[in-house]
């Protein structure tokens, strides 16, 4: 670990009532003393004049936080002063002539995990919630720092852990005659970190579609109300709405907040086989584009027309969405009681409150369960090749060293998530993505 002293603005840069300098490392209460005088008390705040050089640059308040009880692990110092750009400037130049250096983006944060403050899901964490964009993002990442997500890793891990310990044990003392794991015992423990490693893994969702957006592709025929229903939901003519077939020739696309969930809707043209027209064609290539990238289609078809217009194939969530129900008689609604399928009229606007209910609540769901996680893409890769390595133990026929050697790759597949085991380009890729001072 570098014994450098770092500095920097730790709140928003430019002018505001208050901004805060943070400091780390072994000068920090050196520095702290030349500026102020004396040394504060560990965690007290202290309201004093900030002096450099026989001027007085400020009148601030001042929180020491001694090594290791501080979020660095480090000696850390908080200048919270006024929020004048040029104050701010003239007590960082005179840290950094008192022997401070730069934070770069996320040097805080990056020293808390190397001093075992946190662990690399936490510090992650911690740029999901200062990037977070909704109520969601920013509860799902603090569910991460607070180790929900970690513990459930460290948990699998103790169990790799052990029966690594009893098979290697074996292995050593196998000239011995002494056995100190039967094969039986080996089958149970390895299905249970099996079941155990599924269970994360049905429960883990990408955290990047609550950050940036969930995809919500409207498609279906020529005419089914895709335009009218985005201009419901989003409670604006933003789209073109005609009786006229292909109006919609290029995708429209709004964000929108549904209950603190960031949606990306998307209005695309009517998806047909037998048009002519050569700019509606490339409408419709755009279309079925749209959908290779949608993490959620709704699928608008006319009460009608549903065995004329099959679901599209795609690995997204698709809702079936029956449309022109005002239009439909008694025995349509006698036929049609599957809760699956969302009934709405974009004429009358009957429906379409329960489908955006509906599709609020999915994804609720998968953050306000206890046992759900919000995982970032690494994870969920890496969570995949944990399970691939162990699925492909054959303990009926392999050694013990080989399984040994297996539960180990396992076992460093899941290290890379809570960053036991890790490289530094890694690292340098995750905290270069953060913030100066944090």
């Amino acid at each position: 670990m570098t014994d450098e002293t770092i500095i920097a603005l730790a709140s928003a840069p430019g002018s505001a009532g208050v901004s805060v300098v943070r400091l780390s490392g072994s000068k920090a209460k050196l520095i702290l003393k030349k500026l102020i005088g004396f040394i504060p008390k560990p965690r007290n705040a202290s309201y004093v004049d900030i002096n450099y050089d026989g001027n007085i640059l400020d009148k601030a308040i001042v929180i020491y936080f001694a090594a290791p009880n501080s979020f660095t692990g480090e000696d850390v110092v908080e200048i919270q002063c006024h929020g004048s750009v040029a104050v701010i400037q003239q007590i960082i130049q005179a840290c950094l002539k008192l022997g401070a250096s730069s934070a770069g983006p996320g040097e805080f944060t990056k020293r808390a995990f190397l001093n075992d403050k946190i662990d690399l899901v936490q510090a992650e964490a911690i740029a999901d919630l200062i990037s977070s964009q909704n109520q969601l993002a920013a509860k799902a990442a603090i569910q991460n720092l607070q180790g929900k997500f970690s513990n459930k890793i460290f948990e699998i891990e103790k169990l790799i852990t052990s029966l690594r310990m009893h098979i290697e044990a074996s292995i050593d003392f196998s000239d011995e005659d002494i056995e100190f794991v039967e094969l039986a015992s080996i089958k149970k423990n390895v299905i249970n970190v099996t079941n155990k490693l599924k269970e994360v893994i049905s429960h883990s969702n990408v955290i990047g579609n609550l950050q940036d957006g969930i995809k919500i592709v409207i498609a279906g025929p020529p005419n089914a109300g895709k335009s009218t229903l985005i201009n419901y939901l989003l409670e604006d003519n933003v789209a073109i709405v005609s009786d006229i077939e292909g109006t919609t020739r290029d995708i429209v696309e709004k964000n929108v907040d549904f209950s603190g969930l960031n949606f990306i809707l998307k209005d695309t043209a009517g998806i047909r086989e037998d048009t002519k027209d050569i700019i509606e064609k490339e409408g419709i290539e755009r279309s079925k584009k749209a959908l290779e990238h949608a993490d959620h289609v709704l699928w608008l078809v006319p009460y009608n027309q549903v065995d004329k217009y099959k679901p599209p194939k795609t690995e997204a969530k698709v809702t079936l969405v029956h449309t022109k129900i005002d239009e439909a008689g008694p025995s349509y609604n006698k036929m049609c009681f599957n809760d699956t399928i969302e009934k709405i009229s974009a004429k009358t606007g009957e429906g379409i409150k329960t489908l955006k209910d509906n599709l609020v609540n999915i994804y609720k769901e998968n953050l306000d369960s206890n046992k759900n996680f919000m995982v970032r893409q690494r994870h969920f890769d890496s969570l995949q090749k944990c399970i691939t390595q162990i699925d492909s133990i054959n303990i009926d026929e392999i050694t013990l060293d080989l399984l040994a050697e297996d539960l180990k790759i396992a076992h460093n597949h899941l290290g890379e998530i809570t960053g036991k085991i890790t490289s530094d380009d890694l690292l340098g890729k995750i905290f270069t993505s953060f913030c100066i001072g944090k």
